[in-house]
């Protein structure tokens, strides 16, 4: 097994535990290293190569991908919610204050 396939796992494990943790700055940083990685380590490889361990993989992969959607999704509806909360607060006191 490549050890770049591998590489990419462990920093898609990596991701979804800071997605989870909502330590998004770290998640951001890694977020580059992370596609980069995903764009090289397939290429080059044979379907011969370990086609069981390298399928395995990939189930993960695309799981923690899943993951890391959903947990994006949320966190984006969390924002908005949030936003939308301030700029009602601000109508309030501009009504307020009028």
């Amino acid at each position: 097994m490549d050890n770049q396939v591998v590489q990419c796992l462990h920093h898609s494990k990596l991701m979804l535990m800071h997605a989870e943790n909502q330590e998004w700055e770290e998640f951001i940083e890694l977020h580059p290293v992370w596609e980069d990685e995903i764009g090289k380590c397939f290429v080059g490889i044979t379907p011969q190569e370990d086609a069981e361990a390298l399928a395995s993989i990939l189930v993960e992969l695309i799981a923690d991908v899943d993951k890391i959607q959903g947990l994006i999704k949320s966190r984006m509806s969390e924002i908005e919610n949030n936003f939308s909360r301030v700029i009602q607060q601000q109508k309030a006191m501009n009504s307020y204050l009028k």
